[in-house]
């Protein structure tokens, strides 16, 4: 039986649907109940009080700390229980939960937060929401508000602990259809804004930032922001670093954005950087992987993709983005060897993969196409028909499928998908889906369509390849960047030649490629 008394903080709004709950589930672990509500137009203050919780109502105060401090100074226990009301406590875990707050040598503990998506995906993290009741530990930060520090130097001082592992919740936050009630997006925004305004000087607001940042597809606010928090973490001394878990993170995913952008030296700056100085994280090594392989640096990819699937499973502070630990440093391994000329490993490790992880999109785009190599077209159809019904916004997905149909000399069908994968496009997919789209033009007899296209983004092997081939038809000498020696070149060319001499382009181009019915 616990000892210490437990007071539960929240702060709601409209939160009806999720308080009763959230509250029946956290009531064997608290005594009191203390919510702050910002403005309810539902029954949320009345569920509230019907379960015994003191109920303090005020103005939206622009700053998720402000509202939670607020709960923090009504509490009477001796320790605190921070939920929300998306959040949900499980049970069986009364006794583990009670040798913590009875045990006069801890100070905070670290709760278990599993997060649940739309696609039944589960990603667990460590949260600070467990802490005594000392009004020196109160939340900062108008959003991603934290109470981490102030706990963590109380223990340091006093030589107590802060335990790592601590009881397990649901959130249900992130399914698809809340986050869409709720419309997040640009309030998150503007609390951003004004967080930043109020303190500058925060890395870990930099960072959250950044982070937030990637879902609009704008590269250079991403940059600007991850570099300020990149900066900030470079002048902490290393004692300070050493308690900053999300400090590998800023440096990892600012130097994903170089990655794509095309600065690869940069990207690699920062990533041995940060592997000298910071504890590592799944996603530092993960894009370290990533950028390996595009230097072809291929045994210390998979090195990197190793060590990186060595935290699958384990509950971290910063939670990797789905697959990170599992699926895609699978296929990430799978390239390398594919570079190491391990063609049937590689081969064999990308069908098995897709078998597998049957939502990891690399793993079916790499499985489907390999699939179209070979010759297996229904089979090629079947997979990327069942992606498509998990995923129908994927333009990667349509953009692959029109591929297949071009393939089988389908090219108005072709021609419907590469329009239905440019309305779902993004700067990450946009090279691919150009590529197709050149090559659907020259299967309608379109070449200065088709080179528009391709002189348009050179970054996919085969718009550098269907360049090679226009070049050569026309009898012209081909430019540096198409001249270099490029495996993917060559194999991207050799495909779309195949595919002109078994579906013939409409006339007037058909004269032009008659060479190629030799070939």
């Amino acid at each position: 039986m616990r000892t210490n008394r437990v007071s539960l903080c929240m702060i709601v709004k409209d939160e009806a649907e999720n308080l009763p709950r959230c509250l029946e589930a956290a009531r064997p672990y608290v005594d009191e109940i203390c919510i702050v509500d910002t403005g309810s137009t539902d029954r949320t203050v009345e569920i509230a009080e019907e379960w015994g919780a003191t109920v303090q109502r005020i103005a939206w105060p622009n700053s998720f700390a402000k509202a939670r401090n607020v709960s923090l100074g009504m509490a009477t226990g001796d320790w605190i229980l921070v939920l929300d009301a998306d959040e949900v406590m499980r049970p069986g875990q009364e006794e583990f939960f009670a040798s913590i707050v009875d045990d006069p040598r801890n100070v905070g503990c670290f709760l278990e937060i599993v997060n649940h998506d739309e696609k039944g995906r589960e990603l667990a993290v460590l949260v600070m929401r467990l802490f005594r009741n000392d009004p020196r530990f109160r939340f900062r930060l108008a959003i991603h508000e934290q109470v981490v520090e102030p706990v963590v130097d109380e223990a340091d001082r006093s030589g107590r602990r802060v335990l790592n592992e601590g009881p397990v919740l649901d959130h249900y936050g992130y399914m698809a259809d809340a986050m869409e009630a709720k419309n997040k997006d640009e309030r998150n925004r503007r609390h951003f804004e004004q967080a930043l305004e109020e303190d500058p000087d925060c890395a870990y607001l930099w960072f959250k930032y950044g982070d937030f940042l990637r879902r609009f597809d704008e590269p250079q606010p991403v940059i600007r922001a991850l570099g300020r928090a990149v900066e900030l973490v470079d002048a902490m001394s290393d004692v300070k670093v050493e308690t900053q878990p999300y400090a590998a993170e800023a440096f990892a995913l600012l130097a994903l954005e170089h990655i794509r952008e095309e600065n690869l030296d940069e990207a690699n700056r920062l990533l041995t950087r940060a592997r000298a100085r910071l504890r590592p994280t799944p996603m530092l090594l993960w894009v370290s992987g990533h950028l390996a392989l595009r230097r072809n640096a291929w045994d210390e990819a998979i090195e990197h993709f190793e060590a990186c699937r060595a935290y699958d499973g384990r509950t971290v502070h910063i939670p990797p983005q789905p697959g990170i630990t599992n699926s895609r440093c699978h296929f990430g391994i799978a390239r390398a060897l594919l570079g190491q000329g391990k063609g049937k490993e590689g081969v064999r490790m990308i069908m098995e993969g897709a078998e597998r992880w049957p939502d990891c999109e690399d793993l079916v785009l790499a499985a489907t196409r390999i699939d179209i190599l070979q010759g297996r077209h229904s089979l090629a159809i079947r997979r990327i028909t069942r992606a498509l019904e998990r995923d129908p916004d994927c333009a990667n997905f349509w953009q692959v499928g029109a591929e297949l149909l071009l393939t089988v000399g389908k090219r108005e069908d072709a021609q419907r998908w590469i329009a239905t994968a440019r309305t779902h496009a993004n700067r990450l997919c946009a090279a691919a889906v150009t590529a197709t789209e050149g090559e659907c033009h020259l299967s309608f007899g379109r070449p200065e369509e088709a080179l528009d296209c391709w002189r348009a983004d050179l970054r996919h092997p085969l718009s550098r390849a269907g360049l090679r081939m226009l070049f050569r038809l026309g009898g012209e000498p081909l430019p540096p960047e198409l001249a270099a020696d490029d495996p993917e070149v060559d194999v991207a060319e050799e495909a779309l030649t195949a595919r002109l001499k078994m579906h013939p382009p409409a006339a007037p181009l058909l004269e032009a490629l008659e060479p190629l019915q030799t070939v």
